[in-house]
């Protein structure tokens, strides 16, 4: 029987100051904000051409379900290859980002496993939406390895790279029709789907002056 594991990516708003997460409830009932404000100067100066740009792209959160953690296994093995530590959050490691943990579990019981969080403010947003560029490149420069072996599924470089050259963004990857074989949380579609979609909620959250949360489950 499969296990999904999930990821939750969404603008966060701070505005209000840091957060106090304090126990599971609190950093599972965060969520992004019904409205996104851009920043004036942006706006102001942008033509009216950039301004329908910036409103098709935003994003304001983007989930991840995984079969068998797919997605993070895969990623964390992506970033050994092509050394983007700063990535690794998405993996649940620990890094210099504010971080919250705690148990998923009923009071009394032993835990499933944890919640995690981590918060990306600017400078880190900017940071992560650089790692996620330089993956792709570096993804695009590296077919042979990764179409290769098993770790996308064992699809050849021709799809890896149609994958790769034409994500899509999506609210939801594997629940989204126009991401090919995607529905299991799992394959090379999939993956860089969700890696854009990330990279499309980091770019919204600097348009917005607001900062991104990053959720996820981790088995015990």
């Amino acid at each position: 029987m499969s296990t999904y594991y999930r990821s939750e990516t969404f603008v966060f708003n701070i505005k209000e100051g840091q957060p106090d997460f304090r126990c599971y409830e609190d950093l599972n009932d965060a969520h992004a904000p019904e409205k996104l404000s851009i920043n004036k100067d942006i706006w102001a100066e942008s033509s009216t051409e950039e301004r329908e740009i910036i409103k098709r792209n935003l994003l304001k959160s983007t989930i991840q379900f995984s079969r068998n953690g797919w997605a993070g296994i895969t990623t964390e093995a992506l970033l050994e290859l092509s050394g983007q530590p700063h990535l690794k959050f998405l993996c649940g490691e620990n890094t210099s980002l504010d971080s919250w943990k705690f148990p998923d579990g009923e009071d009394g019981e032993a835990p499933w496993g944890y919640l995690c969080g981590f918060l990306l403010k600017s400078d880190d947003l900017k940071r992560t939406i650089a790692a996620i560029d330089q993956l792709f490149i570096w993804s695009l420069n590296n077919l042979d390895v990764i179409s290769k072996s098993t770790m996308l599924g064992g699809y050849d470089r021709e799809e890896v790279s149609e994958a790769i050259t034409n994500p899509i963004t999506s609210e939801n990857p594997a629940g989204d029709e126009n991401v090919t074989r995607g529905e299991d949380g799992d394959g090379p579609w999939f993956l860089y789907s969700w890696l854009h979609s990330v990279r499309q909620v980091c770019h919204t959250a600097l348009l917005c002056d607001q900062a991104v949360l990053h959720t996820m489950d981790i088995p015990q």
